[in-house]
């Protein structure tokens, strides 16, 4: 999203700037630790961290598809 060099879940869940604004809500809810284990934790804590995880997770991957759409209809057009 940010055209960083390696553009992986990871990245995209913990460094990515597209996403700063939703990655601090969900540190709102779920705390500082938004690595691969600290999410699961979260998401075994409960209903709230749960639901904060998903719409995360919801959020960047429909980012990513109108990211790609739209690169693809730009291909189309050429």
């Amino acid at each position: 999203m940010c055209g960083a060099e390696h553009d992986t879940a990871q990245h995209a869940v913990e460094e990515c700037p597209s996403f700063n604004q939703q990655r601090r809500r969900l540190k709102d809810v779920i705390g500082p630790d938004i690595t691969q284990g600290g999410i699961i934790r979260a998401l075994m804590r409960g209903t709230t961290e749960e639901i904060a995880v998903k719409k995360f997770c919801e959020h960047i991957v429909t980012a990513k598809e109108v990211k790609q759409r739209k690169r693809e209809k730009e291909r189309r057009q050429r």
